[in-house]
């Protein structure tokens, strides 16, 4: 009877042997099969806001023909480009992307033709000026995250004119990633 016990035992254990092996094989009997994780994502951001979103050239006044008008002129006016929470360094690029009615933009003043410059230092010795046109133009480059910068304006005015009517001129800025 021990003989018969003892198959008996060895029968249960190889049977259990085979149980445990095709319930650790089988993929249906997996402990865990999806977990949950966390992915935190921050983009590139950039945001401009211009603190003088107009110029009236001379105080709204008749200009003088061939006579240039700075924004640092007489009342000291100037543009600063603030850029808020940007989070890359960028190029600050501006452009003139509304003509007047009449006179056109030009590398420099003509008849019915108009210049626009921009400067980053107030027209002084040395400083890099900027002649406009109608595509985008890199005025100042690689600016710091978080940093604003100011720049002027010079409109060199036609040497002479077919209107005596107000011109409107629009001018966009435009930042870029570096």
């Amino acid at each position: 009877m021990n003989k018969n016990k003892e198959k008996i035992k060895a029968l249960l254990v190889a049977a259990t042997l085979v149980a445990v092996f095709l319930i650790a094989a089988s993929p249906s009997v997996l402990g865990g099969t999806t977990d949950t994780f966390t992915v935190t994502v921050r983009g590139e951001y950039i945001d401009i806001q211009i603190n003088q979103t107009t110029w009236q050239i001379n105080s709204g006044n008749a200009i003088t023909l061939s006579t240039s008008y700075y924004t640092n002129g007489t009342y000291n006016d100037y543009f600063q480009a603030t850029l808020y929470n940007c989070s890359v360094t960028v190029d600050l690029k501006l452009h003139v992307s509304t003509d007047a009615s009449i006179w056109s933009i030009a590398s420099s003043a003509g008849a019915n033709n108009y210049a626009l410059n921009s400067s980053l230092n107030q027209w002084s010795a040395g400083d890099t000026n900027v002649t406009l046109t109608t595509s985008a133009q890199v005025i100042s480059s690689s600016i710091a995250k978080d940093t604003n910068e100011t720049f002027d304006l010079r409109f060199d005015a036609p040497t002479s004119t077919t209107t005596g009517n107000t011109q409107t001129i629009t001018s966009t800025a435009t930042v870029i990633k570096s």
